[in-house]
């Protein structure tokens, strides 16, 4: 039993050493919306980005509007974000920095009736897209894609004509979702998957550590 615990215990270092970058945006997002305060200092706010405060058009993304948005929020980009780093940690990460930038410039320019905006839903749209068409690409899982991208583009107008969330309960935390952000998020994702490169020797290696873990599971009596 010790040895099976041991070897999952490698199993789950050698994830997070696969995704740092997803554990770090994941950690500062638990921070930032759950610290008394720090939310407030860092979501999207339009006038104080016009005054100069710039860092929030990257850290807005990190904040929610409650824990219930965090959990799916999060969530998502776990799942998402570990997939994708893993496959290529350069197109992940420029795939995060271009959505994020991108959906907030979009805000600052084109919806003056937004104020305020929290949350990572945008970046987990492109990262879906990022990794459907990295997926696609690789022929693993050609013949999902279309249902994949159908059922991306069902949540996005499902979104657009209800003017609510498919999980979230956005009336509780009195927000409205901006599904614009999703489409947005959805091609740079779509852009990132194109111009990518293919499954990396990260994704091999990740693949390897973890039979070499699961082997060792099955082996322990």
């Amino acid at each position: 039993m010790i040895t099976a615990a041991l070897a999952r215990h490698r199993s789950w270092l050698a994830a997070v050493a696969d995704a740092p970058v997803t554990c770090a945006v994941a950690a500062a997002a638990v921070l930032a919306t759950l610290a008394p305060g720090l939310a407030a200092a860092l979501e999207f706010d339009r006038e104080l980005i016009a005054q100069g405060e710039l860092w929030r058009v990257l850290t807005g993304h990190l904040t929610h509007w409650n824990r219930d948005h965090l959990f799916w929020d999060l969530g998502v980009f776990g799942v998402l974000g570990a997939c994708c780093e893993r496959r290529g940690r350069a197109a992940f990460a420029g795939c995060v920095a271009a959505s994020a930038v991108l959906i907030s410039v979009l805000m600052q320019s084109a919806l003056p009736e937004i104020p305020l905006y929290r949350g990572l839903s945008g970046i987990d749209t492109a990262l879906f897209a990022l990794l459907g068409v990295g997926l696609y690409r690789d022929a693993r899982r050609r013949d999902d894609f279309p249902l994949q991208a159908a059922g991306l583009l069902a949540k996005i107008v499902f979104e657009i004509t209800t003017c609510s969330t498919l999980f979230v309960d956005h009336s509780g935390a009195s927000f409205i979702p901006l599904a614009g952000a999703h489409v947005l998020g959805a091609l740079v994702g779509l852009a990132a998957g194109l111009i990518s490169p293919t499954a990396t020797a990260a994704s091999a290696s990740f693949s390897t550590r973890c039979n070499v873990g699961s082997n060792s599971d099955r082996r322990d009596p």
